[in-house]
């Protein structure tokens, strides 16, 4: 039973790299580490989020390269 739950986690984690690297191709985004790791953060949220929680739930950022992505998102659709 734990071996399957694994691979249903591993399935989950693979669909969503798969489905934020395929939006960025879309919105015509370079499919950069830290937009793939932001987006990481957001898909992790069922619901609205701060940029504190953004900057909490990164590894490693720039500050304005952060605040650059979330305003390219936003100019974008995402």
């Amino acid at each position: 039973m734990l071996q399957i739950y694994k691979n249903y986690i591993i399935c989950n984690i693979v669909t969503n790299i798969i489905f934020m690297k395929s939006l960025l191709r879309q919105k015509k985004l370079s499919e950069t580490p830290f937009r793939l790791e932001v987006l990481e953060v957001l898909e992790s949220s069922k619901s609205a989020v701060s940029i504190s929680f953004i900057e909490e739930n990164l590894k490693n950022y720039n500050r304005i390269t952060l605040y650059r992505t979330i305003k390219t998102f936003v100019e974008k659709g995402i």
